[in-house]
């Protein structure tokens, strides 16, 4: 077991001397934060607590609340002291995902140093507080101040060393920022990885130095749709993880489709180009036709598996006329992302696609030929 967070009896420069102090009579915060700092990943089993030593025999109880908004966050039974030092054991472990400010209350039915009333409630750091009736508001019901403080702390299984991730921003969007914030790190992260692909531009956001945390912002990589990613950040030569929601912007998928252009309905949007994968693809809408000449029923081309098939079964011709729609799709087996256009024209109710299927990669040197054709 290991000290978690508390107050020792070295920490009391003088626990005979230090009681009586003047001060208001409820509990709350002097400043932002307070209470005991219990760090992110720190297993809490026991509430420790001094009771007097002629005091064998009575009920104690004890109960974790957070400064944040005071909300119960663990709690001991019904425990039945012995005299001195003595380890109250949590109903079920705490681990806090985060580093949490906590006050400690004590409940007793008689004596317990310093706790020296009949059913009252003691809360802790700060000034001793009664209450006739509890659990109350730790921090806004008014008590008996004026007590001193006691010998008691947290302990348990202290959170493992080195950095770790605190907090971290699902993706819904890979074009948008996202940041994850870090605890426990010395340097800024070198590095970020979401399933094995690496983010980039990594940014300096803030700091909490209060909580010693500090965030920091990426771009995002792209990569397939899934419910869940893992998120890994290279920092002071190891690595600390996080599991995350990703969503890409290619919100549409192919599941099946032809691997050869051959394949292709010659009035499709993608004719005449195969992906060179059998593996499901991804797509979006990037610009939609023009309403006034021909509507598409996007939904139903996605559920028919419609990419290869002909455009014209998913259209309705509304005048005669000629648009552009820009589609793009990410292929997540090669990692590749490419953008393009179709030409729609509408011609006496015939919906009819025209052109080359010309395909350009979103990320390229601009130098290099914009076109590509996939199959020659």
């Amino acid at each position: 077991m290991a000290y978690i967070a508390g107050w020792r009896a070295e920490d009391l420069p003088d626990l005979g001397g230090i009681g009586n102090f003047a001060g208001p009579d409820s509990v709350k915060r002097y400043g932002p934060v307070g209470g005991f700092l219990v760090p992110a990943g720190a297993t809490v089993a026991n509430v420790i607590v001094q009771t007097g030593a002629n005091q064998a025999g009575k009920n104690l109880r004890a109960y974790i609340y957070s400064d944040s908004d005071g909300a119960l966050l663990a709690q001991t039974g019904v425990y039945v002291t012995v005299g001195g030092v003595e380890a109250i054991p949590l109903q079920v472990s705490w681990v806090p995902e985060s580093d949490a400010y906590v006050h400690i209350a004590l409940h007793s039915d008689t004596y317990v140093q310093t706790v020296q009333e009949t059913s009252l409630f003691r809360y802790f750091p700060f000034q001793n507080q009664s209450f006739a009736v509890g659990p109350p508001d730790p921090f806004s019901q008014s008590g008996t101040a004026n007590d001193q403080r006691s010998v008691i702390w947290l302990d348990g299984s202290a959170a493992v060393s080195g950095p770790s991730i605190t907090a971290a921003d699902d993706i819904t969007d890979e074009s948008q920022p996202a940041s994850f914030t870090l605890s426990g790190n010395e340097n800024a992260p070198t590095g970020i990885t979401i399933n094995g692909e690496p983010g980039s531009n990594i940014a300096f956001v803030s700091e909490n130095t209060g909580a010693g945390t500090e965030t920091y912002s990426y771009e995002p990589p792209l990569i397939a749709d899934d419910d869940t990613a893992d998120l890994v950040v290279s920092v002071d030569g190891t690595t600390a993880g996080a599991t995350i929601a990703y969503a890409n912007s290619y919100d549409r998928d192919q599941l099946t489709h032809p691997a050869e252009s051959k394949d292709y309905h010659e009035n499709s949007l993608s004719y005449p180009n195969a992906y060179a994968t059998t593996q499901p693809y991804e797509w979006k809408v990037i610009a939609d036709a023009n309403a006034s000449v021909v509507t598409i029923n996007w939904n139903a081309l996605e559920a028919d598996d419609g990419f290869h098939k002909n455009v014209a079964s998913y259209a309705t011709p509304v005048a005669n006329g000629v648009t552009t729609v820009t589609l793009g799709v990410f292929v997540p087996e090669t990692g590749q992302a490419y953008q393009f256009d179709r030409t729609i024209t509408v011609s006496d109710g015939s919906v009819v696609v025209t052109g080359e299927g010309l395909w350009r990669e979103l990320f390229r040197d601009p130098t290099e030929e914009l076109f590509t054709e996939l199959f020659r």
